[in-house]
């Protein structure tokens, strides 16, 4: 299995990306099996071969499909039922950026997703995005070798999206949520409408329109998010799965902005169907659509 995650080296591409992403799969790699995504508000643009598979299921709703694909924000947890070899080159949006970008409101694309890049923007065809992901496509090792280095994917990601971003339209709902995102990273949303001098009724649509959920939910996705990779980074040995302490639930919880280790473990159980334990014993959840290697 190969796997990579970088950042854009284009600064006015990293307003809208958060990174991009390598997930190559074998079909003798036994080390890569399907999991659960946990929600989270960041869309991902999936570049693929037009043969590739792909199966989301979420409840009772499955998305199915093949080729390269986007899929928005999801609000509850999916099962990604990967099989066989896999190479997707992944784009993975900031919270709101397609908005912007595409002119797609959050609150209608929730767990959905889309087949047609070209609806997005003319730039996503079936021969920029072979280009992108086929190791194939050049004419020689030594050309195939230098083409998918690295270095020179995330350069032909920037050029990409620099294309893209020229038709970005920020309104005044998507320069209010930037700003309230801002202030997230760093503090509670309690009271963060005077800062931005507007009302909350204000704050709470406008973060809706573009980002697809409430401030409280966003704030609780981030939570989880960081609760679970605490738990995948210090509790557990990742050579074998296997715990490598006993977690106090109760210090958790407090440390991550809980009221207690009943609301710490009603929230996950909620959100992804688990409770922390369950999870410290089955590791099968992944806080991103490419796994778990941050």
């Amino acid at each position: 299995m190969k796997t990579w995650m970088h950042q854009p080296r284009n600064i006015d591409v990293s307003h809208y990306v958060d990174r991009y992403w390598w997930l190559e799969v074998g079909e003798s790699d036994s080390g890569y099996e399907p999991a659960l995504l946990i929600p989270n508000p960041n869309a991902n643009l999936i570049f693929t071969l037009p043969t590739q598979q792909y199966s989301y299921q979420q409840d009772q709703q499955e998305l199915v499909g093949q080729g390269s694909h986007l899929l928005h924000l999801c609000s509850k947890v999916i099962s990604i039922n990967d099989q066989g070899s896999i190479i997707r080159l992944g784009v993975k949006f900031k919270a709101g950026a397609l908005y912007a970008l595409f002119g797609i409101e959050g609150n209608e694309t929730q767990n959905t997703v889309i087949s047609d890049l070209s609806l997005l923007h003319p730039s996503f065809t079936l021969a920029n995005i072979r280009q992108l992901i086929d190791t194939d496509y050049a004419s020689d090792k030594e050309a195939d070798q230098n083409k998918y280095s690295v270095d020179n994917v995330i350069e032909r990601l920037d050029n990409l999206f620099s294309q893209v971003i020229q038709l970005a339209k920020e309104d005044r709902h998507s320069i209010l949520v930037r700003d309230a995102l801002s202030l997230l990273a760093d503090n509670s949303s309690v009271g963060i409408e005077a800062k931005l001098f507007c009302s909350r009724r204000t704050l709470e649509r406008a973060f809706l329109r573009v980002t697809g959920v409430s401030i409280k939910q966003y704030e609780m996705m981030m939570r989880l998010d960081a609760v679970l990779m605490y738990i995948f980074k210090n509790l557990t040995d990742p050579k074998n799965d296997t715990r490598i302490t006993e977690p106090d639930w109760a210090d958790i919880a407090q440390h991550f902005g809980f009221s207690d280790q009943p609301h710490l473990i009603r929230q996950l159980k909620q959100a992804i169907g688990h409770t922390p334990n369950k999870y410290l014993n089955t590791r099968n959840l992944i806080i991103d659509v490419y796994g778990d290697f941050e």
